[in-house]
């Protein structure tokens, strides 16, 4: 190696030793970041349960919360001179001072992450920043983008990136960076183009640094442009978002050889590909991600928990806990290890082998993304789709069983948790038996009127559910802000399936006395 190379190396280095140490603030040994993104900008949840999530992930060992408070959908923090932005229920700056204090003594982290590029039409569907936005503004979502070239955008993102920074204490601040689409700018020159996401992302980057944090940015355009991944400033922590169940890493030593030190995985247990539950392909994501922390090639992981209206809260303990254990034990999974911690420590219960079974089964009750999708644009005849018959049946065989003969546990404590993991049961059952019946299959009559009576009872209790731990009245519980994401929208789904069952089994051709009412506790 030629001496300037050793010098420009050394350089580097000295830049990623204020990293290591920052990522090294948790108090255990391997200092991991161990943590989790909820996504409180497509729909905003109670503050309580938020606090809830914070004392679940503390005593599951994570260090690490990222609050995503800002995407399309909406503004969820009130930034000190952008109320007008905020949704009506935002986190206020006091209550954002509680907040992470609360975090911070129970050794979580909360890092902000503000969306300055792609994802901001909190921003410019606002009136006052309209005249900013680039990209398609119909009733439905895509890929957009605040306009770079516009001087008003770098000095508004410019102030709220130090507006935001002194609301939250961490050491960090995530600026998003995520599937930004310039292509209304007009410009098919690749340099030209990838120079103008570079030069105003290291702008930001700067005005971060300049305000006392680390940036952060998510990985999607260094992976997919070469030029931008070596124009771009190299004093950030990347996080590597990938969510495909058999992802592979390969080397990431391609990032560290263009000056990236410090990355962070990022799988999910809840994206565009995955519903209601932390299912079997979410868990192989996060554990072929983990393997990239297990052998110091990143940082640590933070699991991202995206659309909340795609699952039930409570469910998703499970798959939380799952990632942690992950990264804490720092070797390969051991599943019935993991289910014998998880039912002791959560649940204060010996392991019995119904629950043994039950755990080791109910991830599997997945349906692949594009039914749901079909589904909610109107297709009731995807169970006689071949891709997706023998998936449909087997989720429906599956859940049967499982709802039918649900293990005889007592939970000493978080009951509440292990129910909703049988509601989740419950909704992909009467889901798959809907699919079945709708699509055509040979159903006897009080099987369908049988059918419908439990869609009303499981919907009934997933509108509960929600008013536990969401809104009541937020808009999203009964309408999809964009009609493009409805088949994100469980409840909404669960309604869809009922109005197609009375459309195709009119309630006049069905005995009222199937329709009665169950008992409450039930």
């Amino acid at each position: 190696m030629l001496f300037h190379e050793k010098e420009e190396m050394m350089k580097k280095i000295r830049l990623f030793l204020p990293l290591v140490l920052l990522l090294s603030c948790a108090e255990r040994d391997p200092a991991l970041v161990n943590g989790l993104m909820i996504d409180a900008a497509r729909l905003l949840e109670r503050q309580d349960y938020y606090y809830r999530l914070v004392d679940f992930m503390a005593d599951w060992k994570m260090n690490t919360l990222l609050l995503h408070f800002s995407d399309d959908h909406g503004l969820s923090v009130a930034i000190p001179g952008y109320e007008k932005l905020a949704r009506r229920q935002a986190f206020t700056p006091d209550d954002i001072l509680r907040f992470t204090a609360y975090a911070s003594e129970r050794g979580i982290d909360i890092i902000p992450e503000l969306e300055v590029f792609g994802h901001t039409r909190y921003i410019t569907d606002h009136p006052d920043y309209a005249h900013l936005f680039l990209g398609d503004r119909s009733g439905t979502v895509s890929f957009n983008a605040i306009d770079p070239l516009n001087p008003e955008s770098i000095a508004l993102m410019t102030d709220m990136i130090a507006k935001t920074a002194k609301l939250f204490p961490s050491n960090f601040l995530h600026i998003g960076c995520d599937e930004v689409n310039l292509a209304p700018l007009g410009i098919n020159d690749r340099e030209n183009k990838a120079q103008i996401w570079t030069d105003y992302v290291n702008i930001l980057i700067a005005a971060v640094h300049k305000s006392g944090k680390i940036p952060m940015i998510w990985s999607d355009h260094l992976r997919k442009d070469e030029l931008i991944a070596q124009n771009l400033r190299k004093d950030v922590v990347v996080v590597e978002w990938n969510y495909v169940p058999d992802y592979r890493p390969g080397n990431l030593n391609d990032l560290n050889e263009m000056g990236y030190y410090s990355i962070i995985m990022a799988p999910s247990i809840s994206c565009y590909l995955t519903r209601v539950l932390p299912v079997r392909p979410a868990l192989r994501n996060v554990d072929a991600l983990a393997a990239s922390v297990r052998d110091e090639t990143a940082a640590g992981m933070i699991n991202t928990l995206w659309l909340p209206m795609r699952y039930l809260q409570d469910a998703m303990w499970y798959g939380i806990a799952y990632s942690a254990w992950l990264i804490d034990k720092g070797r390969p999974m051991d599943l019935q290890a993991f289910h014998r911690h998880f039912v002791r420590k959560l649940f204060g219960l010996r392991p019995d082998r119904d629950l043994a079974y039950y755990l080791q089964r109910w991830p599997d009750l997945h349906l692949d993304y594009r039914i749901w999708t079909a589904f909610a644009q109107g297709r009731t005849d995807i169970a006689e789709d071949p891709r997706y018959r023998e998936q449909v049946r087997s989720v429906y065989k599956l859940s049967s069983e499982l709802s039918a003969d649900p293990p005889a546990a007592r939970p000493r404590r978080n009951a509440e948790i292990l129910q909703s993991m049988y509601l989740a049961t419950d909704v992909m059952q009467v889901f798959s038996e809907g699919l079945l019946i709708l699509g055509g299959e040979n159903f006897l009559p009080q099987e369908i009127s049988e059918w419908r009576r439990r869609l009303a009872i499981v919907s009934d209790a997933v509108d509960a559910d929600w008013d536990r731990g969401r809104y009541a009245d937020d808009p999203a519980k009964l309408a999809a802000k964009f009609a493009n994401q409805t088949s994100s929208h469980l409840l909404i789904l669960l309604k869809i399936m009922a109005d197609a069952a009375d459309k195709q089994f009119p309630y006049a051709q069905i005995p009222a006395e199937n329709f009665a009412e169950r008992p409450r506790e039930e």
